[in-house]
């Protein structure tokens, strides 16, 4: 198993910046959308170069409850809305404490919050959609995250795979992919609604992925079901066009194969998004694409499942990370963060925090090669539960840390502990952890770490 113990932080530092230092070239060359002006690519990005994001398709979400930002009025076990904001607090606050810039959402999964009539026809959109995409938007803001948007998931689920799922049930509901009638009433009653939240937040939003994942709804590739290319290309163009209309300073996407992005060159879109799930641990040379716009990764991951192992899922996604960086993709968003571990997820309480830590230290290790300043010793607090468990990101550089405690919101604070030699609250893979028990009930904490008496945190939430 690949080691990251205190023993060799430093030693795991080097290896990460000279993998990375090859490629800080790349850094000048910050996201250049196609018939954009991408207002929400500040400074920031400008310095930083390359975005490393996540997917977050289960958006607070209560396991099996639905995983989206409302209720499903097509498959009865998801009718219940799982949306849960505490989740996506906590979710948001670690992702930003893991070095993270970007979180990609889902919107329409599995037309969730869409309304229909008995023929198929579309209704109306759950008020509740709209008012939890922005608590999504709000959240985001607090923790200093950019939103990208992936429109309009895969619907292949409404043919197989959950209960209530058919090729009828299919072609009852997917009726917007090949009825223009049915379109623009997905259009008018669902798109134009949510992109009017959105565009509110412009200033966060790094791009609104049309379709994603589109090629799990073509007939071509399915067999039994689904519509066409050249009905799904129609599908793209008109809601792009609706998207430019509403939100023109906002860069519209797909994301697929890299096989298939070609089959989109002939829409006005601002970037392309291609998913690469992988053994060798390699992006696709951009001279080989297809594709005529700028490139991202929108998905990436390792091809074994959960039959690999841990070394070998954390060597690979890191080198797919290095390998996008080093052949110029605009940045690159793992797949996924959810609840539930699996080779597939960011996940801190289990085996794969190891994953998780790696990329913490990938990203700012790039930041490094860049900045030339990057200190790590303000560590990265995780979120509070305010149950006395105070964790965060370990330095790579401190010896010990000092934890204290506010018990008036951050207006004072008192230590709680002298200091702790760095390795007595580290467990192996940089996750730091110390449990308050001296605490009153009632009360409501918040902590910060102070690194070699002097660097200081952010505080918990």
């Amino acid at each position: 198993m690949l080691s990251l113990r205190r023993t060799s932080k430093k030693v795991l530092l080097t290896l990460l910046a000279l993998a990375l230092v090859a490629t800080a070239v790349i850094g000048t060359y910050a996201w250049s959308w196609q018939g954009a002006e991408m207002a929400s690519f500040d400074a920031k990005y400008d310095k930083d170069g390359f975005v490393f994001g996540v997917r977050y398709s289960q958006i607070g979400a209560v396991h099996n409850k639905g995983r989206s930002l409302a209720g499903n009025n097509i498959l009865a076990d998801k009718e219940e809305c799982g949306f849960w904001e505490p989740s996506v607090r906590e979710d948001f606050f670690n992702m930003k404490a893991l070095g993270l810039d970007a979180v990609t959402i889902n919107l329409f999964t599995l037309l969730e919050g869409v309304e229909f009539d008995e023929a198929g026809q579309i209704t109306g959109l759950d008020p509740a959609f709209l008012d939890n995409l922005k608590v999504v938007m709000n959240t985001a803001i607090e923790n200093d995250l950019k939103v990208a948007v992936a429109l309009q998931p895969a619907l292949n689920e409404l043919a197989y795979g959950v209960a209530g799922a058919s090729k009828a049930t299919w072609d009852k509901y997917t009726q917007l992919y090949y009825s223009e009638t049915v379109r623009a009433q997905y259009i008018e009653k669902c798109v134009k609604p949510a992109l009017a939240v959105l565009k509110d937040y412009e200033n966060i939003l790094l791009y609104i992925a049309i379709v994603s994942q589109p090629e799990k709804d073509i007939a071509e590739i399915q067999g039994s079901w689904g519509t066409t290319w050249g009905k799904m290309v129609e599908f793209v163009a008109d809601v792009n066009d609706v998207c430019k209309e509403t939100l023109p300073k906002v860069a519209t996407t797909v994301e697929t194969e890299a096989a298939y992005l070609s089959k989109f060159n002939g829409i006005a879109l601002g970037a392309a998004g291609a998913d690469l799930y992988t053994d060798a641990g390699k992006a696709d040379d951009l001279a080989d694409a297809t594709s005529a716009f700028p490139m991202y990764l929108s998905r990436y991951g390792i091809k074994k499942g959960n039959s690999a192992t841990e070394e070998f899922l954390v060597q690979k996604n890191r080198d797919i990370l290095n390998s996008a960086i080093d052949k110029g993709y605009m940045g690159a968003f793992f797949d996924e963060w959810i609840s539930q571990q699996t080779t597939r997820t960011v996940f801190l309480d289990g085996t794969l925090r190891q994953w998780a830590l790696t990329m913490y230290f990938a990203a700012e290790s790039y930041r490094d090669t860049r900045n030339d300043n990057w200190d790590d010793k303000p560590v990265k607090m995780l979120y509070n539960h305010n149950d006395g468990n105070v964790q965060w990101v370990g330095s790579a550089l401190a010896s010990t840390y000092t934890v204290e405690r506010s018990a008036d919101d951050g207006a004072t604070w008192v230590a709680i502990t002298d200091a702790l030699d760095a390795g007595s609250v580290s467990n192996s893979y940089f996750l730091c952890s110390y449990k308050d028990d001296n605490r009153e009930d009632g009360v409501t904490y918040r902590y910060r770490v102070i690194s070699d008496g002097s660097i200081v945190s952010e505080p918990t939430n």
